[in-house]
């Protein structure tokens, strides 16, 4: 959920977080600057953020953007997984529904913006082709990478 809205929000905000100090929670916890960038940029890339472990070693979910009517980041909608491999395909694409008709009803109906603001819709990659990790595909890049 923060890293949506961390990925989305204006560069001041990440820069705020990063200088207040990354607490590490479990041993995946993103803790530098560099990483964090590089994960916030994977999430706008993505569409959604999948994470595994970094706030308990157990918790494993999946987010998605919610835009307001001037297109800047409103929300977030989050789902805990419990069986991976099984949930994420049918939750990532179900959450980005979600969230894009969120935001269209935020953004009054215009479906144009929340294309512009999410980019296309995001794909699960099977485990096998993702290097045995659930991945998330974008469909205009067409390029994988694993959570």
């Amino acid at each position: 959920l923060g890293q949506v809205l961390l990925a989305y929000s204006k560069a001041d905000v990440a820069r705020r977080v990063v200088a207040s100090g990354l607490r590490r929670y479990t041993c995946a916890t993103v803790t530098t600057a560099a990483r964090l960038d590089h994960v916030l940029r994977t999430v706008r890339v993505r569409g959604v953020a999948v994470v595994s472990g970094e706030l308990t070693p157990d918790h494993v979910a999946a987010a998605a953007p919610v835009f307001e009517d001037s297109g800047e980041i409103a929300a977030a909608l989050e789902a805990r997984l419990h069986d991976v491999e099984a949930e994420l395909p049918i939750v990532v694409p179900s959450l980005t529904i979600a969230a894009r008709s969120l935001s269209r009803d935020l953004m009054g109906g215009r479906a144009a913006d929340v294309g512009e603001a999410l980019g296309p819709v995001a794909r699960v990659v099977p485990l096998a082709r993702a290097g045995g990790h659930a991945g998330v595909m974008n469909r205009a890049k067409n390029s994988s990478s694993s959570s």
